[in-house]
């Protein structure tokens, strides 16, 4: 690919720039659209090697600390410095932060949301908004920042410029993969990507979201998925009644609290009170979902309530691309230096494609909301009687990589308690 001419669709450039140019990110659709755009790229790679079976790996953030497989660097042509790609477009360079012996799981600040027991955990989310939300603006985010730390092309829309991404974005499309195969259904998308994609002789080929949505539409599988689980009727078709009502999600508010008016800033606390009358009762109320293990009949995990805060209308600067959002609740030490083996540590979100490209404008700083899991740090206070039954503070301690701007800022509305 890198061989084509930058003219031919199908080279390592020009599939790059339909990410710079067409990815929806903060979006329903942000997770169908990487998926049709891995099956034509896909569908490339194995017309230009001219092997059929040809299919992309993934990279399973929860394996070997989350760190890259050793052919990604020493000057492979998997190693994103082999090809020194120009990213000069959107800033960037073909560097990376990652080493053969530093992955996800040794960043000080986001490590644990890599963790194979927090990924399960997300999956037990049977909303799809809140699936989708988290996916996206913790792990999905947080990845594009840590690797792309240095100024590398994985902070920016020509993410694509580095092979890791390929791999990155499969892991992504297998999480979701096994969320719908548990039985989960997602709402009709209502996009249609005309003028976006070329297929693997590099003709145009137009898609619609819904097309590629359904797994049983797809011709590839996941190792950790079952073949007979992808055809069976109810992962389309639910027919138990009494069980989807057992599996409604019950979404319910228990609490808002209103932002500060001032911009939440790099290694500067921002608290947010939260009163919240009840929340012990919704700790560990019992609730059913669709367990992350895969069966060949449909199976109900029973569990207790989730907390989610849920950080609303979200407005970052253009400055603030690969700043990550340390959250803690009731931490009474709060400073930049505590990490995530603090017992008061919920999780991270962080912004991706914000600002910098006259290309970045279906981007921008608009308003989205994140989404984190605090559960386990109020589970861990109410256990050690450490825990205000009306009120909690949610606290932010954002942080920026080597080379982010001291600039970097952004706004939000409120946090809202949702129990899950």
């Amino acid at each position: 690919m890198h061989d084509l001419p930058q003219s031919d669709p199908r080279s390592w450039f020009s599939q790059a720039m339909i990410h710079l140019d067409h990815c929806p990110h903060r979006s329903q659709g942000f997770a169908p659209w990487h998926r049709v755009y891995l099956l034509n790229f896909e569908a490339i790679c194995a017309d230009l090697i001219g092997n059929p079976d040809f299919a992309l790996p993934y990279w399973n953030w929860a394996n070997n600390s989350g760190r890259l497989p050793g052919a990604f660097f020493g000057g492979t042509n998997l190693d994103v410095g082999f090809w020194g790609d120009d990213g000069s477009q959107v800033g960037t360079s073909a560097t990376s932060a990652l080493t053969p012996t530093f992955g996800l799981h040794d960043h000080p600040a986001v490590g644990s949301i890599f963790f194979q027991r927090q990924i399960d955990l997300l999956k037990t989310q049977t909303d799809f908004t809140l699936f989708w939300r988290q996916l996206e603006g913790n792990q999905h985010n947080t990845v594009h920042g840590v690797v792309g730390a240095t100024g590398g092309h994985m902070g920016s829309l020509l993410s694509p410029l580095d092979p890791c991404f390929w791999l990155h974005h499969c892991n992504v499309d297998r999480i979701w993969a096994e969320w719908q195969a548990a039985g989960n259904v997602q709402p009709a998308i209502g996009e249609n990507y005309v003028g976006q994609f070329v297929d693997g002789a590099g003709n145009s080929a137009d898609f619609s979201a819904d097309q590629y949505v359904p797994l049983a539409n797809l011709d590839y599988s996941y190792d950790s998925i079952q073949l007979p689980d992808i055809l069976s009727p109810f992962l389309n078709e639910p027919t138990d009644e009494a069980l989807n009502n057992l599996l409604r999600q019950e979404i319910r508010p228990i609490g808002v609290g209103e932002a500060p008016a001032e911009a939440v800033l790099p290694n500067v606390e921002t608290s947010v009170e939260v009163r919240s009358a009840g929340i012990l009762d919704e700790l560990f109320e019992q609730r059913f979902f669709r367990p992350a293990e895969i069966f060949s009949t449909q199976r109900v995990g029973v569990g207790q309530r989730r907390i989610l805060a849920r950080f609303r209308d979200v407005r970052p600067t253009s400055a603030a691309n690969g700043m990550i959002a340390k959250v803690f609740v009731n931490c009474p030490y709060l400073s930049p230096v505590i990490d995530y083996t603090d017992r008061n540590y919920a999780g991270a979100f962080a912004f991706f494609a914000v600002g910098g490209s006259a290309h970045l404008g279906h981007h921008g700083g608009e308003g989205s909301d994140f989404v984190v899991d605090i559960t386990e740090p109020l589970r861990d206070q109410a256990a050690n009687g450490r825990l205000d039954p009306s009120a909690i503070e949610v606290q932010l301690m954002p942080a920026i990589s080597e080379t982010g701007s001291p600039e970097a800022s952004f706004t939000f509305n409120s946090v809202e308690l949702l129990s899950t």
